[in-house]
Order: structure tokens, then C-alpha cells, then sequence
């Protein structure tokens, strides 16, 4: 039994009078331009200093956020984590975002 998508492809191939169906779409590196090429180059440098600015960025923040905790803690009036431990929403956050700067920093600062 054929699916929807092989009957319509056939009537398409049998349309055109092809046995086969043709290429719709050039695509893969043999069709792209220099200019293409050197745009994609340009849009990956780009990316690149992206993902290294937002790595040191994170961390920056990270370490705000550790000062404030600590803050927090030496206030001793509820607003640390001592009742919720590692449960706490910044310390997931902190946790979260150091994950995500190594990741960033492993991947773009070869």
C-alpha cells in the first residue's frame, strides 16, 4: 500500500513525463556563491563572539548573584537559603547559568 506522499510524488514524476522526480531546490556547498560562502564565514565569526561575550557575561553574573546570595545570608532574617538549601531559586539559577557559560567557553574559545 502507498502512502499519501509516494502517490502524489508518482502522479508528479508521471505529470512531467519523468520516470523519476526532479531537483526542486539547489542546495548543498556546490551551489553556494562565494559571496555566500564569505556571508555564512562572516554570520559564524559573528556567532562565535557572541556565544564568548555571553559566556563572560554569565559568569559576571553569576558572580553578582553569589555576592548577593551571601548577602542574603548574613542578614539572617529569612531572606537566605538556609531553610531551602539547594532548593533555591537563585541557587538553580547560579548552577544553570555557570552550566551554560562552560558550555558557551568550551564550544567558541578554541
Amino acid at each position: 500500500m502507498l502512502t499519501d506522499e509516494q502517490v502524489f510524488s508518482e502522479q508528479m514524476a508521471t505529470r512531467r513525463g519523468l520516470g523519476v522526480a526532479t531537483q526542486l531546490a539547489m542546495t548543498g556547498d556546490d551551489w553556494l556563491s562565494e559571496r555566500d560562502k564569505k556571508n555564512q564565514a562572516k554570520a559564524e565569526a559573528k556567532r562565535r563572539a557572541a556565544g564568548i561575550a555571553c559566556s563572560k557575561k554569565l559568569e559576571a553574573a553569576v558572580d553578582s548573584l553569589n555576592e548577593y546570595l551571601r548577602s542574603c545570608n548574613e542578614c539572617q532574617d529569612g531572606s537566605g537559603n538556609h531553610r531551602t538549601g539547594h532548593g533555591d531559586g537563585r541557587i538553580v539559577l547560579i548552577s544553570n547559568m555557570m552550566e551554560y557559560a562552560s558550555y558557551l567557553d568550551g564550544k567558541y574559545s578554541k
